[in-house]
């Protein structure tokens, strides 16, 4: 989080600065610019890395990062847009924009990642549970770019939310997953490759030949600014947050965030902007990208070998050993107990912290299944001849379903403090 959001911010504010002193760029395509190529997007070296095992910290602080930053990104470049195409901006509504990119993305990815790990949980199908990630992913960025809020944060917090929720509840058997990966695996590689066939399809030879030179400088300043800015917020981190990041991961991690699809989507968005060097900045970014992907991507996984990011033995068992012990085929709430923070549980594990870990929860839990089991005596004993109608039939129906959900919720609390395993 700190080199997404603290690591992009001054990115773009060094960026900007140089572009606009050595290129000639007007303050505002040098801010877009700088915006535009600032986010890392690895995904080219996230298989890269899998193969190589590199050490799954270090591949989760990579691919955090990358998430994180195109959302702020993205946010920044919004504002930007507005500005140019309205000619100015308020703070209210720059503040607006940026509130509602983040927080409404975040939101946004919570409910719906609560609502696919419900899902799941209600089905062993694994057809089912493929279409039920389709309709997650495009359905939660269909409904954030409705109301303006971030696609890249919701898709990222649902996924998130899944991912916690099923690593301390289950709800997906092994077969599943294992066919949920390959199957998202095979299009996050045909979406990254329709993206960098965009770039070949816009970017002309001597377009590129005849700005070489700046690309080369811009890729450069790139390069040693980032490496700059993630070792001096490690030492941040390390100073504050009492985080350690070893030594040897501070160049990998640098030399990891690779320019990719995202920077390619905004940079073709600027297209229709009408802006005076709108070729120079398609140009400049095409070209960074196509010089990250070539000189990183192809060096990375020597770098990597040289200092030793590797776990050892073999990877595929232990992962799949790992697997095996936290994945489970039904939905139990016993694997609430855990030593994750408050704000962890709130946010992922909502429900489950409120019903086990507050006493509020636990009374009314009670209280529900007192007054439910009392809504069906009352109706056994005084609606015998009139429970074939409509209202009533559904009366009952919804009496029966919350005094079996209380009755759930109260066994799943005396098994939680007593240790039972149901």
């Amino acid at each position: 989080m700190t080199y997404a959001f603290a690591g992009t911010l001054l990115t773009i504010f060094a960026t900007t600065i140089f572009l606009k002193m050595f290129l000639g760029l007007s303050l505002i395509e040098a801010v877009l610019l700088g915006i535009i190529i600032s986010p890392t997007d690895p995904v080219s070296v996230i298989s890269t890395f899998k193969n190589l095992g590199v050490i799954k910290r270090f591949r989760q602080i990579i691919s955090g990062e990358s998430l994180f930053n195109d959302g702020v990104a993205i946010a920044l470049y919004s504002i930007v847009v507005t500005i140019i195409t309205l000619g100015q901006i308020t703070l209210p509504q720059a503040g607006l924009i940026v509130f509602n990119t983040i927080l409404g993305g975040v939101i946004l990815g919570v409910i719906f990642g609560y609502t696919a790990h419900t899902l799941f949980c209600w089905t062993d199908d694994k057809f089912a549970c493929v279409l039920t990630s389709f309709l997650l992913v495009f359905g939660v960025a269909w409904v954030s770019e409705s109301v303006g809020a971030s696609s890249i944060i919701a898709t990222v917090i649902a996924g998130l939310t899944i991912n916690y929720r099923m690593h301390k509840f289950g709800g997906l058997g092994r077969e599943s997953i294992d066919m949920l990966e390959a199957l998202w695996e095979f299009v996050c590689f045909t979406v990254s490759s329709i993206a960098f066939i965009f770039i070949g399809m816009n970017l002309e030879i001597p377009v590129l030949l005849t700005n070489f030179s700046l690309i080369i400088y811009v890729f450069s300043f790139i390069i040693v600014t980032r490496v700059l800015i993630v070792y001096g917020l490690t030492r941040v981190i390390e100073r504050l947050g009492g985080e350690e990041v070893p030594r040897s991961w501070r160049f990998c991690i640098s030399w990891s965030g690779l320019r990719g699809a995202v920077s390619a989507v905004l940079a073709l968005g600027t297209v229709s902007l009408g802006l005076p060097h709108s070729e120079v900045i398609l140009v400049l970014t095409f070209g960074v990208i196509l010089i990250s992907n070539i000189v990183q991507g192809l060096s990375v996984s020597n770098i990597i070998k040289r200092y030793g990011i590797v776990e050892m033995g073999d990877i595929n068992d232990k992962r799949a050993k790992a697997d095996s012990q936290w994945m489970t085929d039904s939905y139990t709430p016993l694997g609430f107990k855990s030593e994750s923070s408050k704000s962890v549980k709130l946010l992922f594990a909502t429900p489950e912290y409120f019903v086990f870990d507050t006493k509020l929860g636990g009374w009314l839990a009670n209280k529900l299944e007192e007054v439910t089991s009392y809504i069906n005596d009352y109706l056994d004993k005084n609606l015998p001849k009139i429970s074939e109608r409509t209202f009533w039939s559904a009366l009952i129906i919804l009496a029966e379903l919350s005094s079996r959900l209380s009755s759930r919720i109260l066994k799943a609390r005396r098994n939680y403090y007593l240790g039972e395993d149901r």
